[in-house]
């Protein structure tokens, strides 16, 4: 599998301008499936699209939504088209999204107001492959990923507010995991394979014709 991504690869990188080649090189070294995001039938579009550009920029790669009554779709103005280099994954329902998380041996990691249940995020230690999932303001997460919560996670409120916007709180849960695994001794890199598969995907979104230009050199 790995040497097709690979022929791929080569044949396009002709086609790239020496720029955008360098922040490819650059990003895909940065990005990391240890940690992955899922949004929970999150219906505010405008906040769910600021999470995308906080995955984007804290490297994640994979994002799992869930669309059990909302359909979700980005707002490029807001997302900055991060949605491009990322790997949204949609699921209809959530016993579908519940298996491939566990299947891809991620933790669920539920993000909820300060309780007695909750670990805060400064004392939250990285040791397994976390998948932390995002609710909507109104509701929060769902019943069904509070059932199946390996953990839960709080950030510590130092006002008389008890809660974030939700791509706020996101984006200092990224920023803060992102830390903990650039100081752990955590492999928290891409598996060459999805390196690979990655990169060639970011070139077919890159270059022109990229799909006649891959049939032509596979």
């Amino acid at each position: 599998m790995i040497e097709s991504f690979i022929k791929g690869i080569t044949a396009l990188s002709k086609f790239l301008a020496p720029k955008r080649l360098k922040k490819i090189t650059y990003n895909i070294k940065e990005r990391t499936d240890f940690v992955t995001v899922v949004l929970d039938d999150i219906y505010q579009i405008h906040n769910a699209s600021a999470v995308l550009r906080s995955c984007d920029a804290f490297g994640i790669l994979d994002v799992y939504v869930v669309e059990n009554k909302n359909k979700f779709q980005p707002a490029k103005g807001i997302s900055n088209s991060a949605e491009k280099w990322l790997n949204i994954k949609k699921f209809s329902n959530y016993d579908e999204c519940y298996k491939e998380l566990k299947d891809n041996d991620y933790k669920i990691c539920v993000t909820v107001p300060p309780s007695e249940d909750s670990v805060f995020l400064d004392d939250f230690e990285i040791k397994e492959k976390i998948a932390i999932v995002i609710g909507s303001e109104v509701s929060g997460v769902s019943e069904f990923f509070k059932e199946k919560a390996d953990m839960f996670l709080s950030i510590k409120m130092r006002g008389f507010v008890e809660s974030l916007n939700l791509s706020v709180s996101t984006g200092i849960i990224l920023y803060e995991f992102r830390k903990k695994l650039e100081n752990s001794n955590i492999d928290w890199r891409l598996s060459p394979v999805k390196k690979s598969k990655t990169i060639y995907k970011w070139f077919k979104k890159t270059v022109y014709f990229s799909d006649k230009i891959t049939e032509a050199n596979l």
